[in-house]
Parts: structure tokens; C-alpha cells; sequence
């Protein structure tokens, strides 16, 4: 590793160098700078996985967790690497104190969310938690008084309906027409991160999928006004269209076995194949297969030997450039990131793009090419020609706004797919729209690479961002 010395020190002119001698103050304190750059540098080198890159799986709410294992009791799979005692004695620590839990924990606030809390209560109930405990009658209160179960997101409402605690009619029915490829409005007007999820609640709200487990699993208490819902299954159904939407869906499954790269969409997509295979088609084999790979998905990211992670998706293209960028700006010798600039690399797609992490490498998106490109500037002209596919790619993708969307280009929507979308806006943004954090990553890639305000898609983005800024001189 290069000796440190920090780029104050190695920029200065005689004369502050002579100064900094002269105050033995400054000169422990730059000692001390130094030290902990060299120390955080071995560190965080050695947190490198076997393949040379690094993944730091987000930690987001329990919640999630909590979703897993009721849908593991769904499918009436064996979870082997859930603990249940560590996993309440860690909701016990999370909860806040008005009962509710928090949907990404978060110390600066001191409530949390409804749905998160649905989600925590419910998993409680369903291990035989008793309902006077504290923390059971805490979390009950905080959900009646946010308007019980009728205030959830739409999201919360459809795993209701799975485990027959709601009526699918509650659910906007979503018509398999809109998956017809050769009609002008269809589900590709919607953003990357709503097809995979779209498609399996389209073909579970056809079906009317539910499935009865037991009192444990019923939420009654939790509705200011529950009513009886009748096992909705339909055992028969159109097969030829339910055949057709399958086929799309499992067309959709990605090489590490999620749907889209998420783990929410992967078990909704689990959820139809299964019914298919039990109401439709038994012999179809490929159900269990997909099933299966997406249950590998999803553990890999919510289970680790000494945490539940509860990561929705895979970072690690993400995690490993901005970390190579910190540390060549850092003094880091170049042969030590070979590793992890590999694997960047073999995450970047043939239009330039590069993706956020594994099973994302179909939908590169514009954010972490842009961190890309600044990655790379920081090794001179040794990158120069994938620095030129991934601004071009990026350029590409500028939106008619003058800003950039994560994944897509110009993904406002119209009448129809908006009108469609009302329903969802409590769970889901429908729509990729210009973001002004995104344009100022891509500015700063652009910059980086050698863009000033001559060029056009800079002009543009720069109008974007000032019409975006408010009164305060801030933006959103």
C-alpha cells in the first residue's frame, strides 16, 4: 500500500509546509489524520469478500423478516435458519415506545410505521405471542390508533388477502390484458421496479389466491370494522390465460432466482407458481424449480450466521465502486483494487450501463454508472473507452426534463397506466420521473469525465436542477 500522507500535505508550498513545522500542533494532528486513513484503509481491505469486492447488505426494518416467515408458513416451508427466540428478543429492542416499529430504523425519530408494525404484530401472534402481552397490546394500540387495518397501504392489504383475512375485492383488479405485448399502453409503461411485483398480483388477484391457517394467523383485533371472508380460492380457472401470465412471470426470473432483483416480488411470484402447480397444472416442474431458486434468493439476503439483514435486494455493484473510489482517492495503490474493478466491470452491460448488483444486471441504471464514471476517472485514461460507452449510455437516458430517471427514460406514464395507478400510490411510486439527487450524481460523473457547459445534456440538466430548487435554495 502507498505510504499516506495526506493531499494537504503533499500540495503544500514550502511556506505552509514551514508553518505546519513550526506548530507541532498541526503536525500531530495531520499524524493523527493520517493514522486513521491507514487504519480505515486496512480495514476496510480486508472486508473484501472472496471475490475481491465488498457488499454491505442495507439493513432495513424486521418487518421484513416478519414477512417471510408468515409467508414461509404460507408455503409450509421449514425455514431452517430462523431463530425465533433471538428474532423477538430483537423486535422487543426495536419497538418504539408508542408499540410501533420502524419501516427502515431510523434513532432520529421516535415513531414508526403502521404497516411495518402490522407486519412485526402479526408474526408475533402467529408463534402463539399472548395478546395481553406488552408488547403485543403496545403495537395494537399504535395500529387502532393510526385507523386500524383499513389505513395499511395497499401492499399490506394484499397479504391479507393471501391468508384469507380480506376479501380480494378490497384489491384493484388488474386485467391480464394489460401484459399483451402488442397493445400501445402496457405494464412496460410502468418503472423497473413495478413489473415484477405487478405481474404476480395481477395473476393472484385473478385467481383470488388465499389460503385459511388457523386463528394465529387471523387479524380480526386489528380492524375497527373486521369482517367474514370466505376461503376465496377458485380452484378452476381460465388455464389458457393463467398459463400465458405464468409463462411471463417465469420469464422474468433472473439468474440468482429473484424477480427482479427483489425479494417482496420473489415471494409473490412464488405464491402463483405454487397455486398453479396445485390448481392448474401439477405436473409443470418447473414451478418447484423456480420456487426453489427463489427461496435461495431471498434467505441470502435476510439471514446471515450472526443477524437477520432483512436486505430487500443485492448492492454489492454499488458498494464496490463507491468504496474503490474512496479508497484510490485515498492513496490506496492501485494493484490492490484489480479485484474489485473486475468485478465493477463484469457488471457493466454492452450499452455502457452498470447495475446495482446481482440479478440486476438486466436494468443497468443511471445512478451507479454515473458513480462508475467517477471511479474510473480516478485511474487517468486506463478506462478511457468503457468511461465513453457509459456516458454515452448515460446521455441516452437524459429524460426530456433535462433530468434522468434511475432506470428508464422519459417513464412519466399517461391517462390510462395513471388512472391504473391511483390505487397503488400508497405502497409504490408507479413512475420513474427525473430526480434531482440522481442529476446531481450524473453531473458530477459527467464533470468527471472531461463534460463542462458546453455540452448539451449538461446545459439541460443544470436548467433542470434550477427549476427543482425552492425558496429555501434546497432541493427535495
Amino acid at each position: 500500500m502507498e505510504k499516506i500522507t495526506g493531499d494537504f500535505m503533499q500540495n503544500a508550498s514550502r511556506e505552509n509546509e514551514n508553518q505546519l513545522r513550526a506548530n507541532p500542533g498541526d503536525v500531530e494532528l495531520l499524524e493523527i489524520v493520517q493514522k486513521v486513513i491507514s487504519d480505515t484503509q486496512s480495514q476496510i481491505l480486508n472486508m473484501k469478500t472472496d471475490g475481491g469486492f465488498w457488499d454491505f447488505k442495507a439493513h432495513l426494518g424486521p418487518h421484513f423478516i416478519s414477512q417471510y416467515y408468515l409467508s414461509a408458513q404460507w408455503f409450509g416451508r421449514n425455514c431452517s435458519k430462523f431463530n425465533i427466540p433471538s428474532f423477538v428478543k430483537l423486535l422487543a429492542e426495536q419497538q418504539c415506545d408508542d408499540g410501533s416499529w420502524h419501516q427502515v430504523v431510523d434513532a432520529n425519530q421516535t415513531s414508526g410505521d403502521i404497516n411495518s408494525t402490522i407486519f412485526n404484530y402479526w408474526f408475533l401472534k402467529s408463534i402463539g405471542t399472548d395478546l395481553d402481552d406488552p408488547m403485543m397490546a403496545k403495537a395494537r394500540e399504535f395500529i387502532i390508533s393510526q385507523g386500524g387495518m383499513e389505513k395499511a397501504a395497499l401492499f399490506t392489504h394484499i397479504f391479507q388477502c393471501l391468508f384469507g383475512n380480506q376479501s380480494w375485492d378490497t384489491v384493484p383488479y388488474i386485467s391480464y390484458a394489460l401484459f399483451a405485448e402488442n397493445i400501445p399502453f402496457n405494464y412496460r409503461d410502468f418503472s423497473q421496479w413495478v413489473i415484477p411485483h405487478l405481474t404476480p398480483i395481477s395473476y393472484l388477484r385473478h385467481n383470488r389466491v388465499s389460503r385459511q391457517l388457523g386463528e394465529k394467523f387471523k387479524l380480526d383485533e386489528l380492524y375497527i370494522n373486521p369482517e367474514a371472508v370466505e376461503n376465496e380460492t377458485q380452484t378452476r380457472s381460465n388455464t389458457f390465460l393463467n398459463s400465458k401470465m405464468i409463462n411471463k412471470l417465469i420469464k422474468q426470473q433472473q439468474p440468482r432466482g429473484s424477480f427482479g432483483g427483489y425479494t417482496s416480488a420473489t415471494i409473490l411470484a412464488s405464491m402463483s407458481f405454487t397455486h398453479y402447480k396445485e390448481y392448474l397444472d401439477p405436473q409443470d416442474e418447473r414451478m418447484d424449480t423456480a420456487c426453489h431458486r427463489g427461496f435461495d434468493f431471498i434467505e441470502g439476503l435476510y439471514f446471515s450466521d450472526e443477524d437477520y439483514l432483512g436486505a430487500t435486494m443485492d448492492g454489492s455493484v454499488w458498494d464496490t465502486i463507491l468504496i474503490t473510489t474512496a479508497l484510490k482517492e485515498s492513496g490506496v495503490a492501485r494493484y490492490e483494487l484489480e479485484a474489485p474493478i473486475k468485478y465493477a466491470f463484469s457488471h457493466q452491460n454492452d450499452n455502457g450501463g452498470f447495475s446495482y448488483g446481482y440479478d440486476f444486471e438486466y436494468a443497468p441504471d443511471t445512478d451507479d454508472t454515473a458513480e462508475a464514471v467517477i471511479m474510473m476517472s480516478k485511474f487517468g485514461y486506463r478506462f478511457k473507452n468503457k468511461t465513453r460507452t457509459a456516458v454515452n449510455w448515460l446521455e441516452s437516458m437524459q429524460n426530456k426534463d433535462g433530468g434522468w430517471g434511475a432506470f428508464d427514460r422519459n417513464c412519466t406514464g399517461n391517462f390510462l397506466v395513471k388512472k391504473l395507478a391511483q390505487r397503488f400510490e400508497d405502497s409504490v411510486e408507479f413512475f420513474d420521473q427525473s430526480s434531482s439527487d440522481i442529476v446531481g450524481h450524473i453531473l458530477e460523473g459527467l464533470g468527471s469525465s472531461g463534460k463542462s457547459l458546453k455540452s448539451k445534456s449538461v446545459q439541460r440538466a443544470v436548467q433542470y436542477l434550477k427549476s427543482k430548487q425552492d425558496v429555501r435554495g434546497c432541493w427535495d
